[in-house]
């Protein structure tokens, strides 16, 4: 185990002042015992965190997305994604720290079938990350799940759960502080750097799977020095962390080019050549994934039109523009410059940006063959920004209210924050007059439309 030799408190017995008499001397009276500083005999920087315990059951010093709640000294967010972070100064000496909180990520719900052994069923999920970054460096980690500290009695006399294996876990703040109070969910850890002085260290999550959790309490940061022993753990670490990419369905250049940095990687032995190919690593994993996402959106789009085209009644040249585009094979030309959907998905050679620009290329195929050959019964929902509010922040309509009530939207609230049900996306209006709406930019003719939807109104 590492001794944690230098302490906030040595640093204050040296200088004879208090932290809250002069920060600046204190800092700097620290940074001087960096020089000291290894992996066997870290320098302990925890005082540089602003509110590390959340004491007062506040974010004071903290950024970003807004807590669920802070309560018993934790910062929690549930149901959607998040970035909480702070920024320690741009005055840090260079080299590797480590990053430590008690922490965990719940993916989706306790009952779900990824808890159904009591256990993850799928580590690719731990999605929430504690983070460092520096100079264009990112460095992270994903925290403990849910079930790596599943107790067989409860820690708590509150707030508990089981598993479907009959192990306890904690299910809200008050159950996690008693958790971590007994040492759970401790072992997070992240090997960061600092190469240009500046550090911000935080805690994200990007993804969002209906029903997670994550939690996070206990700050620690220590300074590990610079030599190549210390930048080997940030290798080690991230080895470990190295992820096969190869089932994903995206651009073959982007796969050859992971494989390769990942392959360099490997053999970077210099604390600089690990954190260059780290850099191009991780780049190019995000863009992999990233690519996979479009090409999974752009095949959903396709099933989505093939399926709206074959139900509604669309008639015209138009509409066989489109079907040509949707069910044929041909290469690019005038009428389809990057060829038709089934040459493209053969090839996979469309970057991220591309492919997002040839969904709206499809989506103007099919709304000219709707505008150019709407019959009886043809379906144009599509035309409808966020008609199912699946989209935050009421995206896509106009509102206005005359008083203080509320006005929610399920995923993300304009105005009032945001209303959570468990199994339906839906805007409500509660104690208010108000007016909602969007106007519908295709030229569409004349005639008469019917409009369907799901509502209710109490009047009182």
């Amino acid at each position: 185990m590492k001794t944690r030799f230098f302490t906030l408190f040595a640093a204050l017995a040296l200088t004879g002042i208090s932290y809250a008499q002069d920060e600046m001397s204190v800092r700097d009276s620290l940074f001087n015992l960096a020089g000291e500083a290894s992996i066997e005999e870290p320098l302990d920087m925890t005082l540089l965190i602003v509110n590390p315990n959340y004491d007062g059951d506040n974010r004071a010093g903290w950024e970003g997305t807004s807590a669920t709640q802070v309560s018993w000294g934790t910062w929690e967010n549930w149901n959607h994604p998040f970035d909480h972070y702070q920024n320690l100064g741009s005055d840090l000496p260079n080299g590797v720290y480590e990053l430590n909180a008690s922490a965990l990520h719940r993916v989706g719900n306790y009952w779900d079938s990824w808890y159904n052994t009591g256990a993850l069923s799928n580590e690719s999920l731990r999605t929430s990350v504690l983070y460092g970054k520096t100079g264009g460096i990112d460095l992270y980690a994903p925290v403990m799940d849910l079930a790596a500290c599943a107790t067989y009695e409860p820690a708590s006399e509150y707030g508990t759960a089981q598993l479907a294996n009959g192990t306890y876990i904690p299910d809200n703040p008050e159950s996690f502080h008693f958790y971590t109070m007994g040492g759970y969910y401790a072992e997070n850890s992240t090997y960061i750097v600092v190469t240009d002085g500046n550090l911000t260290i935080g805690f994200r999550d990007p993804n969002y799977i209906e029903g997670q959790w994550s939690i996070v309490d206990n700050w620690q940061l220590y300074y590990l020095g610079s030599s190549d022993e210390a930048y080997a753990l940030i290798k080690e670490q991230q080895t470990d962390l190295i992820q096969d990419l190869s089932s994903l369905f995206a651009m073959e250049t982007l796969h050859d080019a992971y494989k390769d940095a990942v392959d360099d990687f490997n053999s970077a032995e210099s604390p600089q050549e690990i954190i260059d190919a780290y850099a191009k690593m991780d780049s190019l994993r995000l863009a992999l994934r990233a690519n996979a996402d479009a090409y999974a959106q752009y095949k959903a789009r396709h099933d989505e039109l093939l399926a709206l085209m074959q139900e509604n009644e669309i008639y015209g040249e138009s509409r066989d523009v489109l079907e040509r585009y949707l069910t044929e094979y041909e290469e690019g030309s005038e009428s389809y410059p990057r060829g038709t959907y089934d040459y493209i998905i053969d090839n996979k050679t469309l970057d991220t940006a591309e492919l997002l620009d040839e969904i709206s290329f499809m989506n103007n195929l099919y709304t000219t063959a709707v505008e150019n050959g709407i019959g009886n019964g043809t379906n144009i929902t599509y035309m409808i920004k966020n008609a199912d509010f699946s989209q935050s922040n009421f995206e896509g309509w106009e509102w206005s209210r005359t008083n203080s009530g509320n006005f929610y939207s399920r995923t993300g609230g304009k105005g009032d924050g945001w209303q959570q049900y468990s199994d339906v996306w839906l805007g409500e209006a509660w104690n208010c007059s108000f007016d909602f709406h969007q106007t519908i930019e295709n030229t569409l003719p004349d005639g008469i439309y019917e409009l369907d939807f799901q509502a209710l109104y109490r009047s009182g």
